[in-house]
C-alpha cells in the first residue's frame, strides 16, 4: 500500500517502443536488448495506496450514475500473488453463486463463467 510507482504516459511507452525498432530492424539478433522507460517522479512519488484513494475520492465525486456508485467499495491492495489470486477466485465463486441464485441461464451460463475463470487463474497462476 506504500510502494511508490511511476505512471508513465502511454505516448513515452509507444515512442520509445518505436526507436527501439528503428535502431535494430526485425532482424534475427541473439542479444536481448532492454530499454527503461521511467519517469521523473523520484521527487514527488505516487504511492499505491494515494491512487487508489484518489480513484475512490474521483468515483465518488464525479460518479458514472447512482445505481453504479452507491456501494462502491475501497479498492484491495494485495501484497502477495498468492492473495491476489485468492481474491480472484473468491470473486469467481461468489459470481457462479449469484448466477445460480438468480437462475441466470443455470447451467450453460454457469459453465462459460467456470472456464473463463479457470482461464483467468490459469494466466495468472501458469
Amino acid at each position: 500500500y506504500q510502494s511508490s510507482f511511476d505512471v508513465i504516459p502511454v505516448d513515452m511507452v509507444a515512442n520509445a517502443a518505436i526507436a527501439a525498432m528503428a535502431k535494430h530492424g526485425c532482424g534475427n539478433v541473439s542479444e536481448l536488448k532492454v530499454y527503461n522507460v521511467t519517469s521523473s517522479s523520484h521527487a514527488n512519488p505516487l504511492r499505491v495506496g494515494e491512487l487508489m484513494d484518489f480513484s475512490r475520492q474521483h468515483l465518488r465525486e464525479s460518479p458514472l450514475t447512482e445505481e453504479t456508485t452507491k456501494d462502491l467499495e475501497r479498492m484491495t491492495f494485495h501484497s502477495s500473488l498468492e492473495g491476489f489470486t485468492s481474491s480472484v477466485s473468491s470473486t469467481i465463486a461468489k459470481q457462479e453463486r449469484e448466477m445460480m441464485k438468480n437462475g441466470e441461464g443455470e447451467a450453460e451460463s454457469h459453465t462459460a463463467l467456470s472456464r473463463k475463470g479457470k482461464r483467468k487463474l490459469t494466466i495468472l497462476c501458469p
